[in-house]
Order: structure tokens, then C-alpha cells, then sequence
């Protein structure tokens, strides 16, 4: 069974996929390239702590971080 934090992320990341998918972008595309960031240790992969609460506070807390990550 997850947990509720597990929940409230799946969730942000549905939400965010779902946008994606309304905005006409290739999300088969976008998920390879963040499984490949994941993999490369790249700079976007800082999680704070504590786990957000809910789907909002994980989106806005990811926003945040990304727009705040230094750019090559």
C-alpha cells in the first residue's frame, strides 16, 4: 500500500503529465529525457525534505527548485 507522500507525488506527476498532454507536448519524449536526468545524477535531482503534504506544495516546491538550478 503506498504511503500518503508517495501518493501526493504521483499525483503532482500526473497532474504535471496530464498538463503536458493538454499543452500538445510529447510526453513519451519528456519522460525519457527525465528517466535519462535521473540516471546522469544531473543537477535537478535535489529533494527537500520534509515531503511535501500535497500534489500543489510538490509542484510548486519542483518549480522552484528547477527555475532556481544553475543552467549550463
Amino acid at each position: 500500500m503506498a504511503t500518503q507522500s508517495e501518493r501526493v507525488l504521483e499525483q503532482a506527476i500526473m497532474a504535471m503529465l496530464g498538463a503536458c498532454i493538454d499543452l500538445g507536448y510529447d510526453v513519451d519524449k519528456l519522460a525519457k529525457k527525465a528517466q535519462v536526468l535521473v540516471l546522469d545524477n544531473s543537477k535537478y535531482n535535489y529533494v527537500e525534505q520534509p515531503m511535501p503534504s500535497t500534489p500543489h506544495e510538490a509542484i510548486e516546491r519542483a518549480l522552484s527548485t528547477i527555475k532556481s538550478a544553475p543552467r549550463i
